[in-house]
């Protein structure tokens, strides 16, 4: 398999561990990597530039077993879930490492349940170590074996061979398998653990169990039932979620699954092909509303249109894609969270390596989103970002640092009415081919730090109207603003009342319409203009320019 541009490498071991957990997952690959288990963990092996997801099931699927590093910290990740549960799926042999004595999670138990566990609770964790590391090379058919120099060398790494009989030493190593999961299974487990010994044992000499099917999971792709669907948010409030019985105003959870649940009830088919490779399920809550389950037997593949696809679930507080989704397709987002007035947190960390083309009102007017975290997502073709953070009040910061906007015509509202954001960077931000920036910093009550805007060409752009209605401080420097095809600057300052100073002795104002309110209730504005610049006479005569304004100076030069 190629990845990346490199051959994927062949790895024995999985390492799954929580980021706060990072000191223990680094000791457990030395000990392994020093003895000859080559390890596959994140971040480390994951290639500069590639998509996360595909690193994870790459590595996945190189490895013959995953360690899973238990601590209340990644019974509580969602990403060690999601690598759980695709271990599950492939078949791959999983090995729990236990620090805790923390109760597993529902999801965890549910895949673990038969899973012999090795406890490392007490310390020295170093000893314990070592004994996860020799366990390891049970399964992995690395036991030390005698040639026949009488040396020792590890099976499988150009040992010579051994003088023992094959009988015998296939017993030797079902033995040593035999006691060691005797020692760490935990203590209810080994009667049944005797049990299972005896049987083995008694087997015909060269009998082997029959392996386990190993479940493929091809997983399906979600349908988009609004695809294409013009529409406001208000219009879809109360529109059935994924053809259900059920509105969207009537669902309070949102959880994908890459594994497909034991239930007795079949689900509803909500793939695309409608071949029931991805299903869902809506289960009542004690606040009488729906958790919504959507589910399938691997990976499950957004389409390339997802417009609209999660609006109107306003009553939402949790949407967790977790790592059970994959975005490369998807190229039109457009509204695809809009209207989720309820959600607080959501992690769309799986947009890495997406390449979309529409971002207008993807988060627009989710005013209680408080921490989003995007994945840098190929912004290239993207067109329209209008009204992408309408009204996300909520919001203190936004990563916008790996936005390509080169292509991006329309900037209409995009940060309108973040008013908790104290900080805003767009000075990356590439605005030659923009035609409009209405309201685009409307209301930004909250920032600490002056907005950054020194390399905006703004050469194209006809729409200024209320773009800086709101600003809450007194210093801004738009001097370099080429504005010689805006035509309407209604209200672009207004409300500015800590605003002392303007530039805008550089500004062409031959084609301004419309400049009503332009500086309304600016109680101590001084704006420095060139009388001699293109459609200044005309401009500084129009109706209604600094009416409502207390005190507005204009100073030639």
């Amino acid at each position: 398999m190629i990845s990346g541009g490199k051959a994927m490498n062949k790895s024995d071991v999985f390492i799954s561990y929580s980021s706060k957990n990072k000191n223990v997952a680094d000791a457990i690959v030395n000990e392994f990597e020093q003895n000859g288990i080559k390890c596959w963990y994140a971040p480390r092996d994951i290639l500069p530039g590639q998509a996360w997801v595909s690193a994870i099931r790459e590595g996945l699927e190189s490895s013959a077993v995953l360690v899973l590093v238990y601590t209340p910290e990644s019974n509580d990740s969602r990403q060690v879930m999601n690598e759980v549960a695709l271990a599950f799926n492939a078949g791959k042999t999983i090995v729990p490492f236990r620090l805790s004595e923390d109760q597993m999670n529902d999801e965890l138990e549910y895949y673990l349940t038969r899973v012999h566990w090795l406890d490392a609770i007490s310390e020295p964790l170093s000893k314990y170590i070592t004994e996860l590391r020799e366990y390891i090379e049970v399964i992995l058919q690395k036991v030390p074996e005698k040639t026949e120099a009488g040396k020792t060398e590890a099976a499988g790494e150009g040992s010579k061979p051994a003088k023992l009989l094959p009988v015998f030493a296939a017993i030797l190593v079902l033995a040593a398998v035999i006691v060691l999961v005797l020692v760490y299974r935990k203590p209810e487990d080994a009667a049944e653990a005797r049990t299972e010994a005896e049987q083995i044992t008694e087997a015909p000499a060269g009998s082997a169990a029959e392996p386990d099917p190993v479940r493929e999971g091809k997983g399906g792709t979600l349908h988009n039932e609004l695809a294409g669907t013009e529409f406001s948010v208000e219009d879809i409030m109360s529109t059935a979620s994924f053809g259900s019985v059920h509105g969207r105003d009537e669902v309070s959870t949102i959880t994908f699954l890459s594994v497909l649940p034991e239930r007795e009830d079949k689900g509803l088919d909500i793939s695309e092909e409608a071949d029931g490779s991805v299903l869902a399920w809506f289960d009542e809550n004690s606040g009488g509303l729906y958790d919504l389950t959507v589910a399938a037997d691997g990976i499950i593949r957004l389409p390339e249109d997802c417009s609209g696809l999660f609006a109107g679930y306003s009553k939402a507080g949790s949407i967790d894609l977790g790592g059970a989704v994959d975005m490369s397709d998807a190229a039109d987002l457009r509204a695809m969270f809009s209207g989720c007035k309820s959600l607080r947190h959501l992690d769309l960390s799986g947009l890495e390596g997406t390449v979309p083309t529409d971002l207008s009102e993807m988060f627009c007017d989710d005013n209680a989103l408080e921490q989003l975290v995007l994945g840098k997502m190929d912004t290239s073709k993207v067109t329209s970002m209008r009204c992408m953070f309408w009204n996300c009040g909520a919001m203190r910061s936004i990563d916008t640092g790996s936005f390509d906007t080169s292509s991006c015509t329309d900037m209409n509202s995009m940060f309108c009415g973040c008013s908790s954001l104290t900080e805003l960077d767009v000075s990356s931000f590439d605005t030659s081919e923009v035609t409009d920036m209405f309201s685009m910093f409307y209301g930004l009550a909250s920032l600490e730090k002056p907005l950054e805007l020194s390399g905006f060409d703004t050469s194209k752009v006809t729409d200024m109207y209320w773009m800086f209605t709101g600003y809450p401080l007194a210093e801004l420097d738009v001097s370099s603003f080429d504005t010689s095809k805006v035509e309407n600057m209604k209200n672009m300052f207004g409300n500015c009342v800590k605003l002392r100073t303007l530039d805008l002795s550089g500004w062409d104002f031959s084609k301004v319409e419309n400049a009503e309110y332009m500086f309304a209730n600016d109680t101590e504005l001084k704006v420095t203009v060139d009388m001699e610049q293109p459609g200044w006479e005309s401009f500084s005569t129009l109706e209604r320019l600094t009416e409502d304004a207390e005190s507005v100076e204009f100073v030639g030069r």
